[in-house]
């Protein structure tokens, strides 16, 4: 994150820079992390981890590298604006299933690549029965 002469906050980093160093831990399928979930919507997505909490505080923390954070209204979690006009918002606690969740919102971004907009929910490994 940049700071003008203001004290004033600006982003300086885009999503593909900080994209680029998470394939390793979080691959891309069609522009898309991780794998469907129950939902028709193909853009709505499950990373399944041991801690879900930790692993989609990782994820944050590398997708909105650079960005400039604003809480979101309720205190539920944080929105960051990337230089690129890309936006990422984390919920530690989502509405739909109570999982943490991270949304990437393309819309506006002039550098997004192949990166489509998005819901990633962080599931629970469950045991196989």
């Amino acid at each position: 994150m940049g700071e003008d002469n203001t004290g004033n906050t600006f982003p300086t980093s885009g999503l593909l820079n900080n994209v680029d160093g998470m394939l390793r831990l979080y691959p891309i399928n069609n522009g898309l992390f991780g794998v469907q979930g129950l939902s028709r919507d193909p853009s709505i997505r499950n990373i399944v981890s041991d801690a879900p909490l930790e692993t989609a505080t990782d994820f944050y923390l590398r997708i909105s590298s650079g960005g400039v954070e604003q809480p979101l209204p309720g205190g539920n979690g944080v929105r960051t604006t990337l230089v690129d006009g890309s936006v990422i918002t984390f919920r530690k606690v989502s509405t739909s299933d109570g999982s943490p969740a991270i949304s990437i919102n393309v819309r506006r971004s002039t550098g997004s690549g192949e990166i489509r907009s998005q819901k990633i929910h962080f599931v629970i490994r469950r045991e196989a029965r």
